[in-house]
This record gives structure tokens, sequence and C-alpha cells, in this order.
């Protein structure tokens, strides 16, 4: 896998990137980061299946270190949570909409981004960025967009 955020597997090619804005309570953006992320083995199995209904979640967790494509779920100190929305702004590309609200990760130092298949007891990673260092606290919330497109 390269590390410009596309992984390849069976023919299917599939890149990613990931989109945030940092808020404050008032809503005021503090911080706006955009970035590529590595779509990973477990990850490029899955898009055989419609993607929009195998990912369910995203994920924030504390391992800073670069996305590799064996990277697989659950993340470091994980927390996962459904997505405020899915779109499909291009016939060959999903975006997952998500926030971590105010109340949420208090605390974390968050170093890492996962999109997940949750299926029962089975945790699937889809897609990773690390590198990350968002120091999570009550005073501001993190609104994303994910899009992963299929090539």
């Amino acid at each position: 896998m390269s590390s410009n955020g596309m992984g390849t597997r069976d023919g299917v090619n599939a890149t990613g990137v990931l989109e945030l804005w940092i808020e404050d309570v008032e809503g005021a953006l503090l911080h706006h980061i955009l970035d590529r992320n590595l779509v990973v083995d477990s990850g490029l199995a899955m898009l055989s299946g419609g993607l929009a209904d195998l990912v369910t979640d995203v994920a924030v967790g504390t391992n800073g270190a670069a996305s590799a494509a064996g990277d697989v779920a659950p993340l470091t100190d994980q927390f996962a949570k459904g997505f405020t929305s899915v779109e499909h702004p291009i016939g060959n590309a999903t975006k997952f909409n998500f926030e971590i609200g105010l109340g949420e990760c208090n605390g974390m130092v968050i170093r890492e981004f996962g999109l997940l298949r949750v299926a029962d007891e089975a945790v699937t990673l889809c897609a990773r960025k690390g590198e990350k260092n968002i120091a999570k606290t009550s005073d501001f919330s993190i609104r994303g967009e994910w899009t992963i497109t299929l090539q």
C-alpha cells in the first residue's frame, strides 16, 4: 500500500479522504484538517458489497502510528459511534458524515480515526487514518466527512 491514501486489492482501487472541522461550543471553527487515509486490506475485501450498507461506524483511538495495510479493529482505546448521515456525492464515492460531540471523548488525545463494520460481535476495520493529535475537551466538537472513492 502506498502512503498516498490508495489501497489496491484484487483489482479494486480505493482512495479515502478524511475532513475534520473542530468547533467550539458556539460553533466557531477552531481548526480544519483535510488529509488522505489508507483503505486497509480488510476494508478492500469488503468493497465487493455495497459500501454504505457495510460500513456502520466511525471510531477514534489513541494510536498515532501511520496507517498500514494490515491494521485491524479495534483501535487503541476505541470509541465508536454511528454516522449522522451517509451520502453519495458521485457515483463511485460514498461520504460518511459524523460528529464527536461536546460530551464525547473528553480527556482523550485522539490520534487515529477509523471506519468500521460492526456486525453482531465482529468488528472489521475498513479504513484508518493515524498521525493526528487532537486533545479532546468539552470546549469543542469534531464534525467530519470521510469520503471513500472506488476506481
